[in-house]
C-alpha cells in the first residue's frame, strides 16, 4: 500500500483528463459535476471548484474518521459542512481526494482504476498494482488505497521528473506536471502544497534542494529532486514512530549526489 501517495496519482489522473479535454477548467464550479446535490449551489458551497479541491483549500470539515467509516464516502464528503470560505485555508483532507474520484468518473465515464489502466499504468509499463481495497459502489478510494511496487512508484517519479515524459513518450502534458507540482499554498508544516503533491526542501545549508514529494503514511514516499535529476523511493511500515527520520536522513546525505556537473 502506498497510502497517501495515492493522492498524487489522483492529481496525475485529473491532469490526464484535462489533457484529453474531458475536464475543461479547474475554476469550474464543483456543482457542475454533481447535479444531485443542490446544496452545492447555495451559500459558500457555490464558490467550490476543482482548484480548491486539488490544493486542499476546499474549506470542508475533514471529519476523516467519520468519512472512512461511512457507507458512501463520496456522498459523505460532499455533504460535510464548510468551515471556511473555499480557497482561503489549507486543511489536509482525504475527502477532497474522494471527491476528485467522483469528478473523474463523471467526466470520463470510468472509475479511476479503469481510467488509470490505459492512460497512466500501461504507458509506464506498470503491470503490478491493486486498487480494490476500500472500494465502494465501484469507486476506489483516492485518498490512500492504491498498491504499487517500489519499481512502479519509481516509474511515476521518473515520469514527473521528466515533466510528463517516459521513454520518449509524453504521458502527461508538461504543462500539467509543472502546474500541478508547483507550490500553491502554505500548510501547517514547513512544507508547501501543490495539487495533491507536497513541496519540501532537502539538504543542509548552504546546499539545499527543492523537491516534489508524494507523502504516504508509514514511510511510503516518492522524492523527486529536479536539480539533481534524482528520484528516491522509500517504503516501510513505520506507522507508529517518526517517519520524518527518513526525510532527515536524506537531507543529511543528499549532498553526496551533487557532483556539480550535468550528466
Amino acid at each position: 500500500p502506498i497510502e497517501s501517495c495515492t493522492k498524487s496519482i489522483t492529481s496525475l489522473l485529473i491532469g490526464l483528463a484535462m489533457d484529453q479535454g474531458m475536464l475543461k477548467d479547474l475554476d469550474e464550479p464543483l456543482y457542475t459535476y454533481f447535479p444531485d446535490y443542490p446544496h452545492l449551489k447555495t451559500g459558500r458551497y457555490r464558490e467550490l471548484n476543482l482548484r480548491n479541491i486539488l490544493s486542499m483549500t476546499s474549506g470542508f470539515d475533514p471529519m476523516n474518521d467519520a468519512l472512512f467509516a461511512s457507507d458512501d464516502r463520496v456522498d459523505f464528503a460532499l455533504r460535510r459542512p464548510l468551515l471556511e470560505t473555499p480557497g482561503e485555508v489549507f486543511r489536509y483532507d482525504g475527502g477532497n481526494s474522494e471527491i476528485l474520484g467522483a469528478v473523474l468518473q463523471a467526466a470520463t465515464g470510468e472509475f479511476a482504476d479503469s481510467y488509470s489502466r490505459g492512460t497512466l499504468f500501461l504507458p509506464l509499463s506498470i503491470e503490478q498494482y491493486d486498487w480494490d481495497r476500500f472500494r465502494q459502489k465501484g469507486f476506489p478510494s483516492m485518498a490512500g488505497a492504491l498498491h504499487l511496487t517500489p519499481r512502479g512508484m519509481l516509474k511515476i517519479g521518473v515520469m514527473v521528473l521528466q515533466t510528463g515524459s517516459y521513454q520518449g513518450k509524453q504521458v502527461v502534458s508538461e504543462q500539467w506536471i509543472r502546474e500541478s507540482t508547483s507550490p500553491r499554498t502554505d500548510t501547517h508544516t514547513e512544507e508547501r502544497y501543490a495539487y495533491h503533491w507536497w513541496n519540501l526542501e532537502l539538504g543542509q545549508h548552504p546546499q539545499n534542494y527543492q523537491a516534489i514529494w508524494a507523502n504516504g503514511w508509514g514511510g511510503q514516499f516518492i522524492y523527486i529532486i529536479p536539480q539533481l535529476e534524482t528520484v528516491i523511493v522509500t517504503t516501510g511500515h513505520n506507522y507508529e514512530l517518526d517517519s520524518w527520520a527518513i526525510t532527515r536522513g536524506i537531507s543529511k546525505y543528499i549532498h553526496g549526489l551533487d557532483t556539480g556537473q550535468k550528466p
